[in-house]
């Protein structure tokens, strides 16, 4: 069994996950139904004086879209034409 682990999450920006062990979750409902005296990962975060930085999100969010725009623009002068039924 693992216990008291630390890592450092990628993207966190330097903020260290200290993985504190597992406890016991009296009840817990599900849409299957509920589940009694169940088992939860427990986790501390420890953070400098900063934010974790979301500009790579960003980049990664306009990326996506810059390459649906081209993928756009390449079939509509391809002369590709979609059948509708």
């Amino acid at each position: 069994m693992v216990n008291a682990a630390s890592f450092i999450y990628i993207g966190t920006d330097g903020f260290t996950v200290h993985f504190d062990g597992f406890g016991t979750e009296p009840s817990a409902d599900f849409a299957g139904g509920t589940l009694l005296n169940g088992s939860v990962l427990q986790f501390k975060i420890q953070s400098g004086n900063s934010v974790p930085d979301t500009s790579s999100t960003w980049i990664l969010l306009l990326l996506g879209l810059s390459i649906t725009l081209a993928f756009r623009h390449v079939l509509k002068h391809s002369g590709y034409r979609q059948r509708r039924e």
